[in-house]
């Protein structure tokens, strides 16, 4: 019976050194006592990072580990085996806050460890209560850049001029910088020089409001694709000075073809009046190297008569001039052509008038009609303009057809 009762002591004993040994042979390591958590950065984009001190372990415990007189190259060994056999996670690690509690999850090969070395690792999840980050500062880049737009429309360019006091820099970056008209959206985007700039923002301690931002596109000066764009005034003043051009342009005269006794003021001509009758607008269907881009045909109708004397018919070398003048009276149609007429942003037109000019079409008056009073005269007549509509359009319209649209108040 005391025999008994001495193995019994003898058992619990062992028992209870193989328990402060943690499993007999074998060392216990508190792991949670070496890891470390911090959070940085700041309020609402905070970041989780944890760090385990693999060099403390292996110093605490050199014996467990095999180390003798503290050999550096065992140290080393011991260190990179752990590092290579325990990892962590947290259930989250970025857009953190205060107040946040976040949780580590240790992932240790401990019976591998074990294996290797006389020491048993314990360990538990980890919660942290997220405290302490800084409050990062609003900005937004785009308060930092000036987008303004030149050219003409629907060609116009983008141009964008940045503020370089701005906290963060950025690359802006546009969707879209040319071939842009009045209306159009343009979507700009601040990128970072060097990875994410929402990132970089952070290390200096700014947030963002926005990385993209849209613009339209206005203010261009763009160039006529209506007719009713054109402002009254403007087309009064295009009007005023194709009449001019008409007055002064339209009609010239062959030279003399001399016959005896038909004299050169015998035969004249007179312009009786032009009316407006409508226009015809052509715009650029997107041909390249198409120029001007619009132009305007500002249509006439012109009445004008032909006026003779009549001569008594007493022979050949014997006419003599009566008093009495016979008139024919005719009409034909001009136009004036004026390109690149513009359209301001103030809703005015912006045209070189002098550069408008008179049809090269041209209607001859024959013999035929020239010989009002019985006789061939000695002089015909031409005009600069077409004899109807339906040519007027043939010539001066229909053969642009391919490169050019238009549009027309012509009747």
């Amino acid at each position: 019976m005391k025999n008994w009762a001495k193995l019994t002591l003898t058992a619990a004993a062992c028992a209870l050194m193989c328990t402060a040994l943690s499993g007999c042979g074998g060392k216990t390591i508190e792991l949670d006592d070496y890891v470390e958590i911090e959070c940085s950065g700041f309020n609402t984009a905070g970041t989780a990072s944890y760090s385990i001190d693999f060099d403390g372990i292996v110093e605490d415990y050199e014996e467990a580990f095999g180390i003798e007189d503290g050999s550096w190259s065992d140290t080393i060994k011991a260190v990179d085996y752990l590092e290579r056999n325990i990892d962590a996670s947290f259930d989250k690690d970025e857009g953190l806050s205060n107040g946040d509690t976040i949780t580590l999850t240790i992932d240790a090969k401990k019976d591998k460890i074990k294996d290797k070395y006389s020491v048993n690792l314990k360990f538990s999840d980890i919660t942290y209560e997220v405290t302490e980050l800084g409050e990062a500062k609003e900005f937004n880049p785009f308060d930092y850049i000036t987008v303004s737009y030149s050219g003409f429309a629907p060609n116009g360019e983008l141009d964008i001029e940045q503020n370089y006091d701005m906290p963060v820099y950025a690359d802006f970056i546009a969707d879209k910088t040319e071939k842009l008209n009045n209306g159009d959206t343009i979507t700009i985007t601040a990128k970072g020089t060097r990875g994410d700039f929402a990132e970089a923002c952070l290390d200096k301690g700014y947030i963002p409001t926005e990385t993209t931002h849209e613009y339209t596109v206005e203010g261009l000066a763009s160039y006529v694709t209506k007719l009713d764009e054109i402002p009254k005034e403007s087309l009064d003043k295009m009007c005023a000075q194709a009449k001019d051009l008409i007055t002064a342009n339209v009609c010239w005269s062959s030279d003399m073809i001399k016959k005896e006794a038909v004299y050169d003021e015998d035969l004249s001509f007179e312009q009786l009046g032009s009316d407006f009758v409508g226009a015809y607008l052509l715009t650029s269907k997107g041909t390249s190297n198409v120029s001007p881009y619009n132009k305007i045909y500002l249509v006439y109708k012109v009445k004008y008569a032909i006026r003779a004397y009549e001569y008594t018919p007493e022979g050949e070398a014997k006419r003599h001039r009566v008093e009495n003048q016979i008139t024919k009276e005719q009409e034909f149609y001009t136009l004036c052509e004026l390109g690149d007429i513009l359209l301001l942003g103030d809703g005015t037109c912006s045209f070189d008038i002098g550069k408008m000019k008179i049809c090269d079409g041209k209607v001859v008056v024959t013999d035929e009609l020239c010989n009002i009073y019985g006789y061939k005269l000695s002089r015909f007549f031409s005009w600069k303009g077409y004899s109807d509509i339906d040519t007027l359009f043939n010539g001066a319209v229909a053969k642009y057809v391919d490169k050019y649209n238009y549009e027309t108040t012509v009747k």
